[in-house]
């Protein structure tokens, strides 16, 4: 069995490159909307599947915090293996965020060397860690 995530977003194809440009991502199986969007595309690392992105056509996200509270589910990517790929996903995720923990970039926590959370401008929460 295997599991997989997909995010719906306005500007999917923004989208995809802000997270090709976070993660080095490249770009796997896509097919387009009509108008040049993303009906689903497949960002890869490698020969794996990282995850899913489709235009959001019918409101399925919301971009804003609700009442002050972080969104219910997170992505969590480790095992970055360098401080500067951390360091390198925070610079391009924390454009235009919505909310930090970490305003001044990464940092230890007891269960990991390095890392911070954020979500990032298409509302989507994630914790990146060394």
């Amino acid at each position: 069995m295997q599991t997989g995530c997909q995010i719906y977003v306005k500007g999917s194809v923004e989208a995809v490159a802000f997270y090709q440009r976070a993660f080095n991502w490249t770009i796997g199986i896509n097919f387009k909307n009509s108008d040049g969007t993303y009906e689903h595309v497949s960002l890869m690392f490698g020969e794996r599947d990282m995850l899913a992105v489709a235009e959001d056509s019918i409101v399925m996200s919301r971009s804003e915090i609700q009442d002050g509270k972080w969104p219910i589910m997170s992505f969590d990517c480790w095992g970055l293996g360098t401080r500067e790929a951390v360091d390198q996903a925070y610079h391009v995720l924390s454009e235009g965020a919505h909310t930090t923990e970490n305003p001044n970039g990464p940092a230890p926590v007891p269960w990991n060397e390095y890392c911070f959370n954020l979500v990032d401008k298409f509302g989507v929460y994630w914790w990146v860690a060394i």
